[in-house]
C-alpha cells in the first residue's frame, strides 16, 4: 500500500505496484481525510466538514476514486450557493490531480561528490 498526501493529510492507494493513475480500467482505492488545508483548497462551504473525518472509496480509476472520496468527505453540507456541489466536485478533482502531479515530480538528484 502506498501512502500519499491530499490537502496535507495522508491517504492510501491500493494497489501500488504500478502507476494506477495512468491506467483507467484498474480497480483501486483512495482514502481522503479532511484537513484545514483541504477545506481551504476546496472552498468556503466545505468549512462544515468534520476535521479528521476520512473516507475511502474504491473504483475503476484512482482519479475517480480520489475525487469521489474527497467529495464525500468535504462536500457534505447542502449550500445555498448555486451549483456548489458541482464546484466542490471540480475542486476535489483538481486537488487530486495536483496532488498526483506533485507526487510524480522527480525529486532532485543531489550532485555527485567529486573526489579531490
Amino acid at each position: 500500500m502506498a501512502s500519499n498526501k491530499l490537502g496535507g493529510q495522508a491517504f492510501s492507494s491500493q494497489p501500488a505496484p504500478d502507476d494506477d493513475w495512468a491506467v483507467s480500467d484498474k480497480f483501486c482505492c483512495e482514502r481522503v481525510c479532511v484537513t484545514d488545508k483541504l477545506v481551504g483548497k476546496v472552498g468556503g462551504p466545505a468549512k462544515d466538514a468534520t476535521k479528521g473525518n476520512c473516507v475511502t472509496v474504491c473504483g475503476v480509476s484512482a482519479q475517480d476514486a480520489c475525487t469521489d472520496a474527497c467529495a464525500r468527505a468535504v462536500c457534505v453540507s447542502a449550500s445555498h450557493v448555486p451549483a456548489w456541489n458541482d464546484a466542490c466536485i471540480r475542486r476535489c478533482n483538481a486537488e487530486c490531480l495536483r496532488t498526483k502531479q506533485q507526487q510524480g515530480a522527480a525529486a532532485p538528484v543531489p550532485p555527485t561528490q567529486q573526489q579531490q
